[in-house]
């Protein structure tokens, strides 16, 4: 069996509420910053609306390095295995990411 890696929203909306299904936002968002940019968590947004059912993901503090020098590094395998079980993704589960800011964060999780 193959797993789709895109879900259309009709779909998605007909599978709400089914135990296996995990959805999560992991929105990102840029703001500027003295130099640069700044990675914000996208954590507020979620809060104030969000697909029914999801829950969010950390990705600047709890899918990264922290430790690293620089931003979004991948952690190690153990670490990940651990933040991934603390979401509530298991080894049965199907999983939606989306962003309520750009998609290039659903694609990095």
């Amino acid at each position: 069996m193959t797993t789709p890696f895109l879900i259309e929203s009709s779909e998605l909306k007909s599978r709400l509420g089914e135990p296996k299904l995990r959805i999560f936002d992991t929105a990102v968002f840029f703001t500027p910053a003295k130099t640069g940019y700044q990675a914000d968590s996208g954590h507020a947004g979620y809060l104030e609306g969000h697909i029914q059912g999801a829950a969010f993901i950390d990705l600047i503090k709890g899918w990264s390095d922290t430790t690293s020098g620089l931003g979004f590094t991948l952690p190690s395998a153990p670490a990940l295995a651990s933040s991934v079980g603390a979401s509530g993704i298991g080894d049965a589960h199907e999983v939606v990411l989306y962003s309520s800011g750009h998609m290039m964060w659903a694609t990095r999780a």
